[in-house]
C-alpha cells in the first residue's frame, strides 16, 4: 500500500527513527486510490522536532530541497489532530492513535476523517464525497485494506 504514496523514497531519505512521526493527510487518500499526494504531511514527536534540522543537514544540498518541497512537518495538522483525538500531546497522539501500514506509522483514519470534515473548499468537499464513496462500495471490505480502518 506505502508504494502508493508519492515522495516516500524522499521521506526515507531522512532516515528518521519510524516510531517518531507518522504521516497524515492525502496519504490517506492515495491509499485509498482517491487521489495522489502531492506533498506528505508528517506528525513528529516533541524529541523528533527538536531534532529534526539534524537529519535534514546531513542530507546533501538537493536532496535537502527535495523534503522541503515534498515533506510537509507544519505543527498546523499535530496541534488540530491533537484535539481532536483529546489526548495531551503528540507524543501521545503518535503512540497511541496510529496504524502501521507497511512498516509506516499513519494517524488512524477516523481521526483523518473528522480532521477533514470541516476543511471548505471544492478539493475537500470531492475529497469527503469520495472517501464516502469508497466506504459505499465497501472497499474498506476487499483483503489489501483489512486492519486499516
Amino acid at each position: 500500500m506505502i508504494h502508493r504514496i508519492k515522495h516516500v523514497d524522499i521521506l526515507e531519505t531522512l532516515s528518521l527513527p519510524q516510531d517518531q512521526y507518522m504521516m497524515t493527510g492525502s496519504v490517506w487518500l492515495a491509499i485509498m486510490s482517491i487521489r495522489k499526494n502531492k506533498d506528505i504531511d508528517i506528525i513528529l514527536t516533541e524529541k523528533l522536532r527538536k531534532e529534526y534540522s539534524y537529519y535534514l543537514d546531513k542530507l546533501e544540498p538537493s536532496a535537502q530541497k527535495a523534503v522541503r518541497f515534498c515533506i510537509d512537518i507544519s505543527s498546523k495538522h499535530s496541534r488540530r489532530i491533537v484535539d481532536i483525538a483529546k489526548v495531551n500531546n503528540v507524543d501521545d497522539l503518535i503512540r497511541d492513535h496510529h496504524v502501521e501500514i507497511d512498516g509506516y506509522q499513519l494517524v488512524q483514519y477516523d481521526l483523518f476523517r473528522k480532521y477533514k470534515k470541516p476543511r471548505k473548499g471544492d478539493k475537500h468537499k470531492k475529497d469527503r464525497k469520495e472517501m464516502d464513496r469508497f466506504f459505499g462500495e465497501k472497499k474498506d471490505l476487499l483483503p489489501e485494506y483489512k486492519g486499516m480502518f
